[in-house]
């Protein structure tokens, strides 16, 4: 990460136009002096897309940097590291809430999310893209540190693979799960204060006479 904030606009730029398939050329220069100079391909495709997501918004992670966002329920993220799966929990539940939605159904954001699961190898770069440039227009940065772990355990084996996918979806459903339990919780707060209340009273005082009118409506 600290030679991606090294590169000029220029660069930026290249590895933005990387993610439509145009040759980078000079990355391999960049992998060198990272130590992945002899890394297998999959490895060095794995690099080449971080690098070209960070590129989409390269300066919003060092604004935040250290910063471990809230989730829904006002706890901090877990410091093992920001997946995201957990920040796109995060925009599905603000999109459910400001559409007057319960954070169980279904929006466009997790609609967006299952196809990223769902992403083979060459998919992975367009549903990647589609997901960063969500988060970027939400205010919601990727943890660089751990998005290059993932890519790099994806780009191993199947196997690697399916444990990133399984976590991504873990801390996705996990934090629309919490923010279920908070409603939840909420709910009965409002329903044991109402059971609480003292009841009402009748503002008729007992002892005064009443009768009835001609239409059969009782008045005092």
């Amino acid at each position: 990460m600290k030679e991606l904030r090294r590169l000029e606009r220029g660069e930026l730029a290249q590895l933005r136009r990387g993610l439509a398939g145009e040759n980078v050329y000079w990355l391999g220069r960049l992998f060198a002096v990272t130590g992945y100079g002899d890394a297998g391909t999959r490895t060095r495709e794995a690099l080449q897309l971080l690098a070209s997501l960070y590129a989409l918004k390269p300066q919003a992670n060092d604004e935040v940097q250290g910063e471990a966002p809230e989730d829904d329920t006002g706890e901090k993220a877990p410091e093992k590291g920001v997946t995201i799966g957990f920040l796109m929990a995060q925009v599905h539940l603000e999109q459910n809430r400001r559409n007057g939605r319960l954070p169980g159904e279904v929006s466009s954001t997790e609609k967006r999310f299952l196809g990223l699961l769902d992403a083979d190898w060459e998919g992975l770069a367009y549903h990647l893209r589609q997901a960063v440039t969500l988060l970027n227009a939400q205010e919601q940065t990727p943890d660089w540190a751990e998005l290059a772990d993932d890519l790099l355990a994806l780009s191993r084996s199947t196997a690697f693979g399916n444990r990133v996918r399984k976590k991504w979806a873990q801390d996705f459903y996990g934090q629309i799960g919490k923010a279920q339990a908070a409603m939840h919780k909420a709910a009965g707060k409002a329903d044991a204060t109402e059971d609480d209340a003292p009841p009402s009273t009748s503002t008729t005082p007992s002892n005064t006479p009443t009768h009835n009118d001609e239409e059969g409506e009782e008045t005092l």
